[in-house]
């Protein structure tokens, strides 16, 4: 029992970082297979990633690397198991001061990386942050770290065992496992092609790349812009990168150019590009109102306008729709995104040339699901009836906002009436840390966990199961009747009242805050 090394053997190509030893790995319990449920082991010397975490991953991730568990090395963070109370746990410190002296001991103590290794896997966020990784994880999962460490490449991804809690994972950890395939052989990332500044290159060079643009097969148009008045300060465009050796032109907008009407010149051929070939963006509804205060370009002057994170949320709508994530999953280039104040013309090349990735995967994907891509070109038919909308506001009777702020202003008074009378003391029905304290603790009811991140919840999925505890609802009767007279009347019924407070409370606040306050405030 004790510290459980590093398993490095030689020759190794790939160091899987992982994050620290549990049972299996201190005593030496290599787990071969699984019978009727029971695992089934071997013993072994102490190492790394060989309990239940570590089976999943030699038979059903590693493969997807074309990689054999025998002849990957293996590392963890922390290489002993810590003990609370004398008990050894498979947790980490928690408290920061203890967890930052025990990972820097590791690390200078036991971390050896070996010349024959040419990549490193960071599962996790403490696996990540050992190799000083950005935070969040979330926002580099699937991407490499700037620079590598040392030299050498190394990929974030999610830890195998946290997959148990966050199922949508799976298929995207999986995903980043077959990029290490990728990464090995040096398909991936591709290395940044040379951009075009349309403000200093010649007329004969302006006109020779619009000419390839519009025998393309679509092009990408993104710009960047002062979000609190939408002036446009760059206007990046692209064409697929096989169509020209620098597919991506940029035009800075207060940018001094070299020849006179330059601007002029410039929007005039983007204008017959975007009339002759489908224009795609990462969010439309963004680009579009800067296109039209800056440019004077609109819904009419394109040809057809496609949209990637219209497209991912018709074929993935279980996953994130941000340009991080969709390129994490498809993007063929470097991540630039955290660049935007470092290099802004890099930041925006980037945007361009993943958002054509990404739409390229998008049409595969719509080739094989004829019926979704029917869904998204229905979806885009929406999007300039939206966008118009947001541009000139919805129509509010005035005169009807402030009795219905009264209205739902006695609702969460009455709440906070029920509960407090309930209680026998002024509990804050805003505090989650209180409402738990009173449901678990003082009431004793059960437990409720968010299921993906397993922290103690009272969220709107957990309050409801515990109402139908005590007497079902119907979620359309909540909806239709909610009010201090339809909570009362479920109570006289048998209805949990701290339960039934909370919801009249909680919903009253709830419209308030995100529909009938602004109301006001925007007046």
């Amino acid at each position: 029992m004790g510290v459980v090394p590093d398993r490095i053997p030689e020759g190794a190509t790939v160091l899987f970082q992982e994050q620290n030893p549990g049972r299996h790995e201190e005593e030496g319990r290599r787990i071969i297979s699984y019978e009727q449920g029971h695992e089934v082991s071997e013993t072994c010397e102490p190492q790394p990633m060989i309990g239940p975490t570590g089976f999943q991953w030699a038979h059903s991730f590693l493969p997807l690397a074309g990689l054999d568990p025998a002849e990957v090395a293996v590392a963890n963070v922390l290489r002993c198991r810590q003990q609370t109370n004398g008990v050894r746990t498979d947790d980490m410190p928690k408290d920061a001061d203890e967890y930052a002296a025990v990972v820097a001991h590791c690390t200078h103590a036991h971390r050896r990386i070996p010349a024959s290794v040419k990549m490193i896997v960071a599962q996790g966020e403490h696996a990540w942050a050992s190799f000083d990784g950005p935070r969040p994880l979330d926002l580099w999962r699937g991407h490499l770290l700037p620079g590598g460490y040392r030299g050498t490449p190394v990929l974030a991804t999610v830890h195998i065992a946290s997959l148990r809690h966050k199922p949508k994972m799976n298929l995207v950890t999986r995903r980043d496992f077959v990029k290490i395939r990728d990464v090995l052989d040096g398909s991936w990332p591709q290395t940044m092609p040379p951009r075009l500044d349309a403000n200093t290159c010649s007329y004969e060079t302006l006109l020779a790349w619009f000419k390839r643009a519009i025998e393309s097969e679509y092009v990408v148009i993104d710009t960047e812009y002062h979000p609190e008045n939408r002036q446009l300060v760059l206007f990046g465009m692209s064409m697929p990168a096989s169509n020209h050796p620098a597919p991506v032109i940029q035009y800075h907008w207060f940018k001094d150019s070299t020849q006179e009407g330059r601007r002029s010149d410039f929007l005039y051929w983007v204008r017959e590009t975007i009339r002759a070939v489908p224009t795609v963006f990462q969010n439309v509804l963004a680009d579009m109102p800067v296109l039209r205060r800056n440019a004077s370009i609109d819904w009419s002057d394109f040809c057809r306008v496609e949209d990637t994170m219209q497209a991912h949320a018709v074929l993935w709508c279980e996953l994130p729709h941000s340009f991080e994530f969709m390129a994490s999953m498809d993007g063929r280039y470097p991540k630039v995104k955290h660049l935007f104040h470092e290099d802004l013309d890099l930041y925006n090349a980037g945007d361009l040339l993943d958002t054509g990735s990404l739409w390229e995967a998008r049409l595969d994907e719509f080739t094989r699901d004829p019926q979704s891509r029917a869904v998204y070109d229905q979806q885009m038919r929406v999007l300039p009836h939206l966008d118009r909308a947001m541009e000139v506001g919805l129509a509010v009777d005035v005169d009807k906002v402030p009795p219905a702020i009264i209205k739902y202003q006695e609702r969460m008074e009455a709440g906070l009436a029920m509960c407090h009378a309930y209680c026998g003391w002024p509990m804050n029905m805003n505090s989650g840390d209180q409402l738990k304290a009173w449901l678990y603790e003082v009431e004793g009811m059960p437990v409720k966990k968010h299921p993906e991140t397993h922290e103690v919840t009272t969220n709107a999925d957990a309050v409801a199961e515990m109402r139908n505890r005590y007497m079902l609802f119907d979620a359309r009767d909540d909806e239709e009747k909610m009010s201090a007279e339809y909570i009362g009347t479920r109570v006289a019924q048998g209805a949990h009242p701290l339960l039934e407070a909370y919801v009249l409370y909680a919903r009253a606040e709830h419209v308030l805050s995100h529909y009938l306050y602004p109301l006001v405030e925007a007046q």
